[in-house]
């Protein structure tokens, strides 16, 4: 209880807060549409661990009693989860059904849930060092393995856009992967090098208040597709 006791609210974290209920309603909106549908469901998951981490990081900015080795863990802290859900969505979406065995699935959420552990360890970062104001990791044991991980996520991720898009051949739903895709690329991209690279490899710290900021293509392009292209056949 008395990790954040000295927590500043600022407006800059009122907005983040603000970004992220709109992002979880819209998720909300889509899994009460059909709470059945697997890929409604793997949407709203992602969205929550994508809330998740800017109330992190919108709290560790607020607390300046933070050490530097607690903000990058916390911060790194969902960053697997996003990546597999976002990549079950993809692989699933549009289907109601999932087109993955449950033990499957179940293998998947226990690798990544202990990827999620280890990264609050000094097992994947001993520690950080700060060296003109630039953040330099000391890498645990385990480091090959937790970036190994998430390569492969990522490599997976771009492989199931790709794959998807070239092999549908309904326009429609094309057209829906395309958007959708390249609003969940431009934020992933930009969450990781302005809240993650330039903060603890070039001192640049700048855009840290406005970490849900760059969830916001995300947000939109969702929207978009919704508006446009019924996207899980919802009406708004």
């Amino acid at each position: 209880m008395l990790y954040y006791t000295k927590m500043t609210i600022s407006f800059e974290f009122l907005i983040n807060i603000i970004i992220l209920l709109a992002e979880v309603y819209l998720g909300l909106i889509i899994i009460f549409h059909n709470p059945k549908s697997f890929s409604n469901r793997f949407f709203l998951a992602l969205v929550f661990f994508i809330a998740l981490q800017g109330i992190i990081q919108g709290l560790n900015i607020s607390n300046p009693d933070i050490n530097h080795d607690t903000r990058v863990r916390t911060a790194l802290f969902t960053v697997p989860a996003q990546l597999l859900f976002l990549l079950l969505f993809l692989i699933n979406f549009p289907k109601t059904d999932s087109v993955i065995k449950p033990s499957h699935l179940l293998i998947l959420y226990l690798v990544v849930g202990s990827l999620m552990f280890l990264v609050t360890t000094p097992l994947v970062f001993e520690k950080f060092t700060i060296e003109n104001s630039i953040a330099k990791p000391v890498q645990g044991p385990l480091f090959p393995l937790f970036a190994g991980s998430l390569g492969v996520l990522v490599l997976s991720n771009v492989a199931a856009i790709f794959a998807r898009y070239f092999k549908t051949a309904d326009r429609v739903l094309k057209r829906q992967i395309s958007i959708i895709g390249t609003g969940i690329a431009i934020s992933f991209v930009s969450l990781f090098v302005f809240q993650f690279i330039l903060p603890n490899y070039f001192g640049i710290a700048a855009f840290l208040n406005y970490v849900s900021l760059f969830t916001l293509p995300m947000l939109l392009a969702i929207a978009y597709a919704i508006a446009g292209f019924r996207i899980f056949d919802i009406r708004i």
